[in-house]
């Protein structure tokens, strides 16, 4: 899905709240999906595991970044809508 994404899908348009491409929604409802999303992670209090570009998650540092990103972006949409 990454590999199809284009800059016009990066193009994130703004009202009252974010407006974003159908791909982008695709790729941010997936995680959710298939199960990576968890609510017993405190992602707020822990925040986003190292993910830096040479780094390789385990499968639990993938899950705790995966609810972190998609939590925070619900959370971010909610507070600006």
């Amino acid at each position: 899905m990454a590999d199809e994404m284009t800059n016009e899908d990066r193009n994130v348009k703004w009202t009252n709240f974010s407006i974003y491409s159908e791909r982008i929604n695709k790729a941010a409802i997936l995680p959710d999906t298939v199960g990576a999303i968890t609510p017993l992670y405190p992602w707020m209090r822990n925040g986003l595991p190292d993910c830096s570009s040479d780094t390789k998650l385990s499968a639990a540092d993938a899950i705790r970044a995966a609810t972190y990103i998609v939590s925070n972006w619900r959370w971010y949409d909610y507070k600006s809508s």
